[in-house]
């Protein structure tokens, strides 16, 4: 194994490089800042808070929801959703001229305002994505910074990173527990959520949700960061943004460096968390092998023109 940690070492540096200097042509002024872990007090919500949160638009739903996500998770892990409802402002909208533009699809969730705008013709398929992201969210007034699941913005510098994993996360999430049927269609939403599926199988299910549920991309960073340095888990991050801003059905070849080192970091990280669980006896040799192998088989997507990139190369392999 320690073979193939080696030549994938070597094809991320080589990756890296080329890929890092187009991410940069792309945009100068982009920063790379994972920030601390928000701190939030929760609060109760009353009879009567419930009963205000029905009375609005979506407020049914909201209250359904809520119920859902207390039969699936801790308390703990909702508490950013019970501080954003008890104050949330919905939005029915009828027309978008915006979404013209693409400035505004089919729902949004403020985290500034706390404020869920939802077009009327779509509720049903965009509603619980971004019930999710009310869920997830949190903005730290004083200093001007949003914490939404995996995405991190510092306002008044106008940075940001971990768009394209959280927007992938909160599909994947909102398709495991209200069902398919409360789905985005666009390309870049599935590339996402594969790759963050991806992800969680390293990370494991219940950590990643616990992550994203209290906005935690540091938590998340300071996991993978056993598994490698932090620039390259940046770097991961990074790649998901530009891939969730400029990824289509029809571009894919002008990305492929892109997905081969998305994978070639997924695989290394795989196998690093494989090795941890073998040392510590929690699985053996076999199982061990079995996993990779599997792993290994499931890192290419037809439907989404993936390629295994992974599989392809014998230096991962040897």
């Amino acid at each position: 194994m320690n073979d193939i940690i080696n030549n994938l070492n070597e094809n991320i540096s080589e990756l890296s490089s080329s890929a890092n200097s187009k991410l940069k042509s792309e945009n100068e002024e982009r920063k790379i800042t994972i920030m601390y872990s928000p701190k939030v007090a929760p609060i109760k919500l009353t009879k009567d808070d419930l009963i205000k949160i029905e009375s609005k638009p979506l407020g049914k739903e909201l209250i359904k929801f809520r119920k859902n996500l207390y039969r699936r998770f801790n308390n703990q892990n909702l508490k950013l959703l019970n501080n954003n409802l008890a104050s949330l402002k919905v939005k029915i909208k009828y027309i978008a001229p915006e979404i013209l533009s693409l400035k505004f699809f089919a729902g949004k969730y403020n985290m500034v305002k706390n404020k869920l705008t939802v077009l009327k013709l779509f509720e049903g398929i965009t509603a619980i994505h971004e019930f999710f992201h009310i869920a997830s969210s949190y903005y730290e007034k004083d200093c001007k910074l949003g914490f939404s699941g995996f995405h991190q913005i510092i306002f008044e510098k106008g940075e940001h990173i971990g768009l394209g994993l959280n927007e992938g996360y909160t599909e994947l999430i909102s398709r495991r527990y209200l069902g398919s049927e409360y789905s985005y269609v666009t390309y870049r939403y599935d590339l996402c959520r594969f790759f963050a599926k991806k992800l969680e199988e390293i990370v494991g299910q219940d950590r990643m949700e616990t992550f994203y549920l209290n906005a935690d991309l540091y938590g998340l960073y300071a996991y993978l960061i056993k598994f490698d340095e932090g620039s390259n888990v940046a770097t991961f991050i990074t790649i998901l943004d530009y891939l969730f801003q400029t990824a289509t059905y029809n571009n894919f070849e002008e990305l492929e460096e892109y997905y081969e080192i998305v994978e070639c970091y997924l695989y290394k990280w795989f196998i690093m968390s494989k090795q941890e669980e073998l040392d510590k006896h929690i699985i053996d040799e076999n199982a061990f092998n079995i996993e990779i192998q599997n792993y290994i088989d499931s890192l290419g997507n037809k439907k989404l023109r993936l390629e295994n990139y992974v599989k392809q190369k014998e230096y991962c392999l040897k």
